[in-house]
């Protein structure tokens, strides 16, 4: 049954702190996910996908599809039947995919297999901030997140130099097989670990509505990647949001039924909750988009080669490795917005000076500053956010509300990468079409700064 509200634990036993570093250690395989692959996307358009990068895109947005439906279910899954069991069978899965991946004959079966990825990722997360917080004492959450994300910063700092120097001597599929040691390594550390959680009712799973995600938010996307050759304005784009839009009306409207629809509603009623989620929407296209808006500006337009650019831009996870569990900690000493909302409007200030100078020619000193204030961002933003959602939620429903968190930034996450390869892929020439995404990427720290301005301090 749900408790009325967290629990406040005391020092964690050891096999609560192995879960928790299981779960630490799955922030580090999701990092590298999330970031390594953005530095293969050319070598699988070239390879592959045959130079389409429209075609080439859905490697990156199915993840966040496919995660964004699954993730809704996974966490009333960790909540039935235990977040450390749920986190294994996510470990298991990601461990077969990868290999998958890994030996993709074709794009589509590359897109299949990084879907099945995603799933397992699904099942992992939730359960991950689950553990965590379950197994750490009230008022230190934030901090805790801060360790997950530095984790997640590691893998950022790691992946792309590691990928971008294999892909000079080896081939995109190594990235992938790498994946399957790090997957063994989270089903090794699992084996000592226990639950510190609680479970919450059997309630039943709602397939068809995950089914219904699917296609909605496939509807929504879709003509974001192709609207440059459909037509923005023509029938078949505007019929594509208008499916997709109606279909996850659908799935709003069956959500209504408290413990069986996917979406969370009865959590609407934490402003928590509500403005934490908001931040995290528009905070899921902004950190997802810009590594490859980042990327391709620096090969595409300045032919800055994909090793140098891959140091170059381990300077925003190293910023983070190095700043999350600082940031975290004041986080829970001086509240939110005293500090996300300086370090956000900061990040939004670095993109627009450097959209005003940026050109063709090479100043790659002028970047730095905006990587910087990305890892910042990075760092205090998107572990808290997580964080925050939750510290007012009953512990038994605490995977559900943590997968509806990941779910939305995902949805977000998707749309970025979208309209990031739309707006860079359009304009003509290779220069302005980066500086429309970088534009892009500007609106979107924007929103998010002002986003996590409205999210209440702990007293309020």
């Amino acid at each position: 049954m749900a408790t009325s509200g967290p629990t406040t634990l005391g020092a964690p036993s050891s096999g609560s702190s192995t879960a928790i570093r299981a779960a630490v250690l799955a922030g580090f395989v999701g990092g590298w996910d999330a970031t390594a692959l953005y530095f293969i996307f050319p070598a699988i358009r070239d390879d592959i996908a045959g130079g389409d990068a429209a075609a080439a895109s859905w490697v990156l947005s199915i993840t966040s599809i496919v995660a964004a439906a699954v993730m809704l279910q996974a966490g009333r899954v960790g909540d039935r039947i235990g977040h450390l069991r749920t986190f294994t069978i996510g470990a298991v899965g990601y461990f077969l995919a990868a290999a998958a991946s890994a030996v993709a004959p074709t794009l589509w079966f590359l897109i299949v297999a990084r879907g099945a990825q995603a799933v397992a990722l699904a099942l992992q997360g939730p359960a991950s901030m689950a553990l965590i917080m379950g197994g750490t004492t009230r008022g230190s959450e934030a901090r805790a997140m801060g360790r997950w994300g530095a984790a997640t910063a590691v893998a950022g700092v790691l992946g792309p130099i590691c990928v971008a120097a294999l892909l000079t001597s080896v081939s995109w599929r190594v990235t992938f097989a790498l994946q399957i040691p790090m997957a063994a390594a989270l089903l090794v550390l699992v084996r000592g670990a226990h639950d510190p959680g609680q479970r919450g009712q059997a309630t039943p799973l709602r397939l068809v509505d995950s089914a219904l995600t699917v296609v909605g938010l496939v509807a929504v996307i879709l003509p974001i990647v192709e609207g440059d050759e459909w037509g923005w304005a023509s029938t078949r784009t505007l019929g594509f949001f208008a499916v997709g839009v109606t279909v996850l009306a659908v799935v709003v409207a069956r959500s209504r039924e408290r413990g069986v629809g996917v979406i969370p509603l009865h959590l609407m009623k934490s402003v928590d909750f509500v403005t934490a989620t908001v931040a995290a929407t528009a905070g899921g296209a902004l950190f997802f988009a810009h590594w490859l808006v980042y990327l391709l500006f620096l090969t595409e337009v300045w032919g800055v080669g994909l090793i140098p650019s891959a140091l170059l831009l381990t300077t925003m996870p190293a910023t983070m490795s190095v700043s999350s569990v600082w940031l975290g900690g004041a986080i829970d000493r001086h509240g939110a917005r005293r500090v996300l909302v300086p370090v956000g409007a900061l990040y939004t200030a670095t993109i627009v000076v450097f959209v005003i100078i940026a050109d063709a020619d090479r100043r790659i000193w002028t970047m730095v500053p905006m990587l910087v204030a990305a890892g910042l961002a990075m760092s205090a933003i998107w572990p808290s956010l997580n964080a925050i959602a939750l510290r007012r939620v009953p512990s038994a429903e605490i995977a559900t509300a943590a997968a509806f968190v990941r779910t939305i930034s995902r949805i977000g996450s998707a749309v970025g990468v979208a309209a990031a390869v739309a707006l860079s892929s359009s304009g003509g020439n290779t220069l302005t079409g980066s500086l429309r995404g970088l534009w892009f990427l500007g609106a979107a720290a924007a929103i998010t700064t002002a986003a996590v301005a409205m999210i209440p301090e702990q007293g309020e």
